[in-house]
């Protein structure tokens, strides 16, 4: 429950202020205890003890800089002074503040970009969650299938997603715009290095960070079904430079970004094949994923001390509209597949998102190396 003084602080700080940057609130008019960063990680993110007035006084007069900010006030207490007695003067508050980026989510929604966290304007709007608020996520492999469903899912969220793909990602831009969120696309092959480190640079400039990273960008639906004794050997290099090389460009690119946050969340896209490989064939496919799997176990031990978790999601058989484009692909595993399942139904796109958006978010913060199966308990991980 909300406590008077908790309202009278909240009425008494303007919707949107200037963000405080630098600003020295340890100097503050505040006379109890200001600790900055509580959390380490929270860079924008305040625990503030006074009078409500003294804190409304204290943020209202922050230093503005060049970027516009929003307040997020969350749990509070109070205490009453000289140790419990009676006082007439105003109990102490403690309070939690967080200078955002200007993002309005709906009418009068204030927005945390780190705890996702939001309350409600001064019109009662109830509170909606947004976990992502406030970051940038890649997404490779977005223009289509499963790379869209997952680009769109992150925006939902309150992300700033970035379309790179080798073909032209707008179609999903706009999808993300007509609800109300914010995407770029950025032609990009993953398979080359100097696309790579162009995008990453380009979405540093716009953006200034890199929170999240899917790499989703693979071959396999436009792959015809073939077994392991007829791959051409210029087609294996070429779903081995895609499948494989780009998630490792991708890292060693954006890794370095995420190292000076000291936070970030890298997403692999693998496959159950690479558990129990596939009678139909698709023996260059399933290695490239088995080879991601790895990828990610390696990583994991590599930048885990900077703060940056690195999971697998391995989807199953998920009926997008890439894979529907290829019949002999559905065809040729659908009643497999359906037999290995626990729960015996077509996987989804619908499917898949709750657990992206899992190791996207700090619900995952304490999770790395892991592979999640998405599959209908196809396989166990």
């Amino acid at each position: 429950m909300q406590i008077p003084a908790y309202q009278q602080l909240r009425a008494s700080i303007p919707a949107t202020i200037k963000s405080p940057a630098a600003v020295p609130l340890a100097a503050s008019s505040i006379k109890a205890s200001t600790l900055r960063a509580p959390f380490g990680i929270e860079r924008n993110r305040f625990m503030l003890m006074g009078t409500a007035p003294a804190i409304a006084r204290t943020i209202s007069k922050a230093r503005p800089s060049a970027n516009q900010a929003q307040i997020l006030l969350s749990r509070i207490g109070t205490k009453p002074r000289n140790g419990g007695k009676r006082s007439r003067e105003a109990p102490m508050t403690a309070v939690m503040v967080a200078f955002v980026p200007e993002r309005q989510v709906g009418s009068g929604m204030l927005v945390c970009p780190r705890s996702g966290c939001i309350r409600a304007s001064s019109q009662g709007t109830p509170p909606t969650m947004l976990k992502l608020a406030g970051r940038t996520a890649i997404v490779t492999g977005g223009a289509h299938g499963l790379g869209a469903v997952y680009a769109i899912a992150l925006a939902s969220e309150g992300a700033v997603v970035v379309v790179a793909d080798i073909d032209d990602g707008e179609g999903t831009v706009k999808r993300i715009q007509g609800v109300g969120g914010e995407a770029i696309s950025i032609r990009t092959d993953v398979s080359e290095e100097t696309q790579v480190q162009s995008l990453v640079e380009k979405v540093v400039q716009r953006y200034g960070r890199i929170d999240i990273l899917v790499n989703n960008a693979a071959l396999y639906a436009s792959l015809p079904v073939v077994k392991f004794l007829d791959i051409d050997v210029d087609i294996w290099d070429r779903v081995m430079a895609v499948n494989v090389r780009g998630p490792f460009l991708m890292v060693k690119y954006v890794a370095p970004v995420m190292i000076k946050n000291r936070s970030g969340k890298i997403i692999n896209i693998a496959s159950g094949t690479a558990y129990k490989g596939a009678p139909t064939g698709m023996s260059h496919y399933i290695t490239s994923k088995g080879a991601v799997v790895a990828l990610t176990r390696a990583l994991s031990r590599e930048l885990g001390e900077h703060g940056i978790c690195v999971n697998t999601l391995a989807p199953g058989l998920i009926l997008s509209d890439s894979i529907l484009k290829n019949r002999e692909h559905v065809e040729m595993a659908r009643k497999q597949v359906l037999a290995s399942r626990a729960i015996k139904r077509n996987g989804l796109p619908s499917d898949v998102v709750g657990a992206l958006l899992f190791l996207s978010s700090a619900d995952s913060a304490f999770m790395t190396g892991q592979t999640i199966a998405v599959d209908g308990g196809s396989i166990n991980t």
